[in-house]
């Protein structure tokens, strides 16, 4: 952990240690003019678990996605798919699944630590039917990116379930 958290701070130097859920992890965040992203990173024996949220954080539904994430355990760091795991989310969350994104998929960190980009998984909330389990890279990055309104925005914690095309930000 003491290797992994150095690297963080050298990346995050605002990085602080902080408890959610009962749970020891690192905290940080970014406030751009538009937005302020907060994330948790929680170091889980040498592979790191990334929440990141949009002016949406909330920290019972972060010790949530720790928690779910701990127990469904975590695909090899080499993993090529997405595992999705249905789960029932606390109110008022209508979520409906945990998507958990292997290091290769992620590429968090990728242009500030090539030793956290390897290590680091992805874990965000989202609705069933948004993402397939077993999904490779390409659909994952497809169904984040798509330009026909029914792309998803995964940082948005408090987001609605789509019904129709939205064209949101």
């Amino acid at each position: 952990m003491a290797d992994l958290a150095s690297t963080l701070r050298e990346v995050r130097p605002d990085v602080a240690v902080d408890i959610v859920g009962g749970q020891e992890v690192f905290r940080f965040r970014q406030v751009t003019p538009a937005h302020t992203f907060e994330a948790v990173v929680k170091d889980v024996g040498g592979r790191m678990i990334e929440l990141t949220a949009r002016d949406s954080f909330d920290e019972r539904l972060a010790a949530f996605l720790l928690d779910t994430a701990a127990d469904v355990g975590l695909p090899g760091p080499r993993a090529r798919t997405i595992r999705v795991v249905a789960a029932e989310f606390p109110p008022p969350w209508e979520f409906g699944a945990v998507v958990v994104v292997p290091p290769v998929i992620a590429k968090r960190f990728e242009h500030e630590s090539a030793v956290l980009r390897r290590v680091t998984y992805w874990v965000l909330p989202a609705f069933a039917g948004e993402f397939t389990d077993g999904a490779d890279g390409s659909a994952f990055w497809h169904q984040l990116e798509r330009k026909d309104g029914w792309r998803s925005v995964v940082v948005r914690w408090d987001r609605s379930r789509k019904t129709r095309p939205v064209f949101d930000a």
